[in-house]
Formats: C-alpha cells, sequence, structure tokens
C-alpha cells in the first residue's frame, strides 16, 4: 500500500486482496501470503517470498511492475542454473548482504533450510555531447532537448529555442522523473526542465533581478543561488532549499506555491550559530540533506554547517570559522581549505566533502563530525588507485549514484569524471580522456570535454542517467546502466560469501534444528527468523535464532557462528551483559549504526512484547520499549505496549514496528523512546486504505523503511498484498 504525503495514508500497491502468483503491473499483480520482504541496496527494488507459492517475487519503483525472479513453484529443494527452475519453500526473510557491484539475496527456507540468490550489477556506460540540458533516457538513447552552448542568456522555450547562463546545479523531482530542477546561477533563478519534451520554463526568481527577495512568483527573488536540495517531506508537494553565494543565505522554495522565503542565514557573510536569519553563512555553495536536517559547505567558513529542517537552528559541525587549512580532525580541530560540495550518504549516515585545492576529498561523521580523507593526499593529478593513492586535482562536481555505492567526481582541470568504490576504496576514470575540447565518442575513455560544475542523477528503471555541466552552457551526459543477473543454490541454516557468483554453504545442518556453536555444518540453528548484517564488515552477520532465544554471529568468510547476544537454555526476557541479558522469542531486526560505539540492534519479541536494545560493544541487553504485557498503549519506554510485535525497521530518527496482534504499525523515536501509532486503530483489524487510525490492517509481519522515499512497505497475513504507509506529515 502507497502513502501520499500526509502522515500514516495507506496505499495498496501490489495486489488487490485475490490470493495467486501473477506478474503484473500494480495490483493487478498477484501474491499469496508474503513472509519475507526487503528492499535491494540501490532501493530500486522490492523483494517478496511468497510462501505458499514457493517463489520470489520482485516490484520495481520505477515501473510498479511485480515478477517472478526466483522459483517454479514446486515446494521441494532443487537448485537449477535457470532461477525460475529452481524450488524450494520460501521462509521467513528476505536478508542482503552488500558486495562489490551488487548483493546477495539470502532466503530463509522451510525449517532450518536457507536459499541464497545472487543479485550482481554490471554497469556499462556510453557518452555524447548535448547542450545546456538533462537528458532522456530509453533503451540507452541520449537525446539533446534544451539550451544552446553559444549563447549564455535567459530565455525560456523548447529545446535548442531556450537558453541557460551559468547552470550550477540540479535535483529531479521525487514525483516525476521527467522533471529537473536547474539553479541558473547568473540568471538568479531556478528553471524547471521537462526532460521528455525538452520544455524549459522559469519556475523561481526573476532573470531581470539580481536582489535576494521573498515572496510569490513575480516577487520572490534569488542574488546568485548555487546549491540545490530537495526535501521531499516539506509542504505539500516537498521544498527545494538552495544556496547564495553572494546573499549568504538559504532560501526555502515551495514546490508547491514557488514561494521564496529566507530560511536560514542573515544575508551578511560570516560564521555565527543561531536560528534561522539570526545565524550566518560565509559564502555558501553546496547544500545536501536527509529527512531531519540540512548541511551546508561553506566557501569563506570554511566549515561544515548544520540546519535543522523543523527548527531552522543552525550550528557548525566541523572546521573553525576563520582558520582554513587541512587537519583531519574532529569537529573545531578539523580544517578545510574553500569547501566547495558536499553529499549525504544514507548507508552510512556520513557526509563526503571537496575543497578548493586541495586535491582530496573526505568524509565528515554526522554524530561527531570527525573528518578523514577518502580519496587524494593532497598531490594534483589524475592516477586510478585505492584510497588516498588515487589522484584528482580539483573536483567541482560530486554525486552518489543512486545506488548509493560508488561516488563520482567531476574532475575540472583533468576533465575526466572518475567513480570511488565504497565497497574497495577504489577510485577509477569512467568518462574522459583528458584533453580539453568537446568531442564524443562510442569509448567512454576516448570522450573529452571540459568538466564543470555538478554531477546530477535521474532514477530511471534499472539505471540513473548522469549528467555533468560542462565548461561555459555545455553539458555532457553519460548514462550508467544496471543489468541484473540471478543464480540459485541450496544451502544449510547460513549466510552465503559471495565471490564471482560462487555461493558457499557455510554453518547449519538442516535436518538438525538446534543450538550449537561451531563453524560451518558443524554449527547448528533453530527457527532463525529474520538477519541484518554488520555496517563495518561485509563478514559479519547477526541472525535472531528465535527458539534458541539468541542472536547469533555468523562469519560468513569463515562460517563460524557463534552466540552473540542471549542464553539458549533459558526462555525469559531479561535485561543484562553477555550471561545474564536474554531474549524470549526474538523474531524482528533492525541495526542503527549510530547507536553506542559501535552500533546497536533492536529486536522486537512476539511473546515478551518487547523491543530490545542490544549494544553491539559491549553485548549488553536493555528493554528500550514496551511493558512485557500485550497492549497497545502509547507512552515512553517500558510505559508503552505492544501487541504482538514481529517486524522492526528504521532510520536515523526512528524505528517502525508492526505489530501482528494490533494490527498497528507503531514509531519509535530511537532519542527518547518515545512510542506513538503511525497507522491502524488497536483492536479493529480489516482492511482499509486510508490515513492513520482510520487504516485497517489484519496480522501485520514485515515492515522496510524506504530512504529514497522515506515511505514504509508492510505486509499483512493473510492480505495478499503489500501497502505503502508515510512517515512524513
Amino acid at each position: 500500500r502507497r502513502v501520499t504525503t500526509t502522515e500514516g495514508v495507506v496505499t495498496t500497491i501490489v495486489g488487490d486482496g485475490t490470493a495467486g502468483s501473477q506478474a503484473g503491473f500494480g495490483t493487478a499483480a498477484r501474491v499469496q501470503w508474503v513472509v519475507g520482504m526487503n528492499l535491494d541496496p540501490t532501493e530500486m527494488y522490492l523483494y517478496l517470498a511468497d510462501h505458499p507459492n514457493n517463489r520470489v517475487m520482485r516490484y520495481s519503483f520505477a515501473t510498479t511492475y511485480t515478477g517472478i525472479v526466483v522459483g517454479s513453484g514446486a515446494g521441494a529443494w532443487a537448485d537449477a542454473s535457470d532461477p525460475l527452475a529452481a524450488s524450494f519453500k520460501v521462509s521467513e526473510f528476505i536478508c542482503f548482504q552488500p558486495v562489490e557491484d551488487g548483493a546477495s539475496l539470502m532466503l530463509l527456507g522451510s525449517g532450518s533450510m536457507v536459499a541464497s540468490v545472487q543479485i550482481s550489477f554490471t554497469f556499462t556506460v556510453a557518452s555524447t555531447q548535448i547542450a545546456n540540458s538533462a537528458t532522456q533516457i530509453s533503451e540507452g538513447a541520449l537525446t539533446q532537448l534544451a539550451g544552446d552552448p553559444d549563447t549564455a542568456q535567459h530565455l525560456d522555450g523548447t529545446g535548442l529555442a531556450a537558453r541557460f547562463n551559468a547552470a550550477r546545479s540540479c535535483v529531479f523531482s521525487p514525483t516525476s522523473r521527467d522533471v529537473a530542477y536547474v539553479v541558473d546561477a547568473a540568471n538568479s533563478a531556478v528553471r524547471q526542465l521537462n526532460v521528455a519534451t525538452g520544455q524549459v520554463t522559469t519556475f523561481a526568481g526573476i532573470p531581470t533581478s539580481s536582489a535576494a527577495v521573498e515572496g510569490g512568483p513575480g516577487v520572490g527573488n534569488l542574488q546568485t543561488a548555487i546549491g540545490v536540495f530537495l526535501a521531499p517531506s516539506e509542504g505539500t508537494s516537498g521544498a527545494l532549499f538552495a544556496t547564495d553565494e553572494a546573499a549568504h543565505r538559504i532560501y526555502k522554495i515551495d514546490i508547491a506555491t514557488q514561494t521564496i522565503s529566507f530560511f536560514a542565514g542573515s544575508g551578511a557573510s560570516g560564521n555565527a550559530d543561531g536560528t534561522g536569519t539570526a545565524a550566518s553563512f560565509a559564502t555558501p555553495l553546496g547544500i545536501t540533506g536527509n529527512t531531519e536536517s540540512l548541511y551546508v559547505a561553506t566557501f569563506a567558513g570554511p566549515t561544515v554547517r548544520r540546519v535543522v529542517l523543523q527548527s531552522a537552528v543552525v550550528s557548525t559541525l566541523a572546521g573553525q570559522a576563520g582558520t582554513p587549512g587541512f587537519a583531519d580532525a574532529a569537529g573545531p580541530a578539523a580544517r578545510f581549505t574553500g569547501l566547495r560540495h558536499v553529499v549525504y550518504r544514507t548507508r552510512d549516515t556520513h557526509l563526503y566533502v571537496t575543497a578548493d585545492p586541495e586535491s582530496r576529498v573526505r568524509r565528515v561523521t554526522t554524530t561527531e563530525g570527525v573528518v578523514t580523507t577518502i580519496v587524494g593526499d593532497g598531490t594534483a593529478g589524475s592516477q586510478a588507485g585505492f584510497g588516498t593513492a588515487a589522484r584528482v586535482q580539483w573536483v567541482v562536481g560530486m554525486n552518489l549514484d543512486p545506488t548509493e555505492m560508488y561516488l563520482y567526481l567531476a574532475d575540472h582541470p583533468n576533465n575526466r569524471v572518475m567513480r570511488y568504490s565504497f565497497a574497495t576504496t577504489y577510485t577509477g576514470i569512467v568518462v574522459g580522456s583528458g584533453a580539453g575540447a568537446w568531442a564524443d565518442a562510442s569509448d567512454p575513455l576516448a570522450a573529452s570535454f571540459k568538466v564543470s560544475e555538478f554531477i546530477c542523477f535521474q532514477p530511471v528503471e534499472d539505471g540513473a542517467s548522469l549528467m555533468l555541466l560542462g565548461s561555459g552552457s555545455m553539458v555532457a551526459s553519460v548514462q550508467i546502466s544496471f543489468t541484473f543477473t540471478v543464480a540459485s543454490t541450496q544451502i544449510a541454516n547460513s549466510a552465503t560469501q559471495i565471490s564471482e557468483g560462487a555461493l558457499t554453504q557455510l554453518a547449519g545442518d538442516p535436518d538438525t534444528a538446534q543450538h550449537l556453536d561451531g563453524t560451518g555444518l558443524a554449527a547448528r540453528f533453530n527457527a532463525a527468523r529474520s538477519c541484518v548484517f554488520s555496517p563495518t564488515s561485509r563478514d559479519v552477520a547477526y541472525v535472531v535464532d528465535a527458539a534458541n532465544s539468541a542472536v547469533r554471529q555468523l562469519n560468513v568468510a569463515t562460517g563460524q557462528v557463534t552466540t552473540f547476544a542471549g542464553i539458549p537454555t533459558s526462555s525469559a526476557a531479561v535485561e543484562g551483559g553477555p550471561g545474564v541479558g536474554n531474549l524470549q522469542t526474538a523474531i524482528g531486526v533492525f541495526l542503527a549504526p549510530s547507536e553506542g560505539t559501535s552500533g546497536a540492534l533492536f529486536a522486537t519479541d512476539e511473546a515478551a512484547h518487547r523491543i530490545y536494545k542490544i549494544d553491539i560493544a559491549t553485548q549488553t541487553i536493555s528493554f528500550f520499549a514496551g511493558s512485557g504485557a500485550s497492549g497497545n498503549a502509547d507512552g515512553t519506554g517500558t510505559a508503552a505496549s505492544f501487541a504482538t510485535p514481529l517486524g522492526i525497521t528504521g532510520n536515523t530518527e526512528s524505528l517502525y514496528v508492526a505489530t501482528f496482534a494490533g494490527p498497528t504499525v507503531r514509531r519509535v523515536v530511537l532519542q527518547s523512546a518515545v512510542v506513538s501509532t503511525l497507522a491502524g486503530q488497536a483492536g479493529t483489524p480489516g482492511f482499509a486504505d486510508a490515513a492513520g487510525p482510520a487504516a485497517r490492517f489484519t496480522g501485520l509481519r514485515h515492515v522496510v523503511y524506504r530512504t529514497r522515499d522515506t515511505h514504509l512497505y508492510v505486509t499483512a497475513d493473510p492480505e495478499s498484498r503489500v501497502r505503502r504507509v508515510t512517515t512524513t506529515e
């Protein structure tokens, strides 16, 4: 079910309640009983484990199409090179292990049997030259849409009749892949480009004026806007937040009304923390954010600033105002030269920044402002390599690809685009011969161009369009398309190590359900119900072993299984460290990497009706929320109650819990443990796509959170549907 921008609105996105097994678009697809569900690491697809049908389905957010990925439908275990010929019994969960260029799809089978399906991503690249535009991508085709590379001015129009002047950044609409918002700096405006038609219009600002003014269309204006970030949850249709290097402000532009307002910054250059226009910025350029905060890179600070979306409170995260330089350190001890770009990565909640003329890319944690260099050592150059051994010169454009597996760097003096891999730390050349003239080529490394201000991605089916703003008013576009391949194998109660597509049996015995630590087939599990991978190691998985009242740790490189938390000989819920703390019948698990020193696991317990917090560093179990008695009371921590909590997910701010006997979707704030009901009415099961307490579910089972749209996706027994629930107000 789908959610709108009103909080807790529920909409069905797959199925209509009719049990079946049928591919199709939207509600025309058929599923029966979705007992496992998860997003692939790109968040482009939602995978559904359909137990009675013994199949795995894949829902595409881009097309709404649900298709069969693996499984013939037979209820017996049989491997096959053709994934649609393989057969198995699908059970409780789907769990992804991030790997280089892909992910491992893990399915818990019937009893103690596990099947693993590998999804590998293959990237192909092609280059073309286009004029001041974005491109619509279809089967790899690239189309010149708008603008004139030889004429820098302001003119609305279609295709080559339109004109831009110093476009500096862009972002795509969250509701339409065809709509891009382009910051046109020298025209003091934000332009709207329809990539399907090539139509360019002035969305906000007055090109004949250069003053910063608040107001609606025809009144509000930007001075010299540079960076832009889109917050989809702000207002009724989302809001753009733009930096202005001359006015030293952060604008908020309401997309529904096209109204410009001063969100933060006094208008004078400065570095004062404060609230809204009482704070000051010194030449703000780059801007990024998440659902909670904006992050701004100031050139003349040079500092990284945080602006809370709800309150407009401005604080300094890293760097010391008025003291440029270089130092990898924490908070005010860190030093930068003129900061230019900043991007936020949801996978690790870190920022990535570039500065002039550092010849580096650096990481900034959003919790403590710890700064670390990840690419380059300050020596200007153009060289592929691992970590700081790679060489860049002047990174004038930077962005994450939609999978967040790679960071793309536009290196202006070198006239190349580099790609940094988070999995391997390798930075390689993607496009560009290094020559400073415009020349297309079928071989992207033979193509040449002048790279300029930004890289902007347009989500498309199976990939994204990489847009580069070239020198002057020239734009080059490089398409990255993703190709998925799948293979299936049968393994016993384990996770798998993935290497060149190989799948390895690691741990457990499909015929013996008990508790036993050990290596490989000597280890034993009993009713593993969910799993999550460590944020610091692809080799470490935490598996909730329900009937053993424990969380097990599995090293997928060695097959070693140990008991991480809980006491298998006890079935009582108890707080405490190793040897004392215990789980009763834990089911779901979510890992919050920012909690504690090494992150924390949050687990649901269907029998104890609690949410546990398990500190990864100390292995200590504590009762985070839930009184221990079945109920539906909102409240704080253990004063609240849950009725058979099963699924759990979250983001950096909150946990979301699916209660089977509620049946309701509950929110738990991480900082305060305050529990509230997001959707559904306690004690009134049924079916209704509606908002908040008017929505109805049967027994809720699974819930996942998607950072791309900030929505939840839920399944319930026996609805034969997938439904979407909003988390925003």
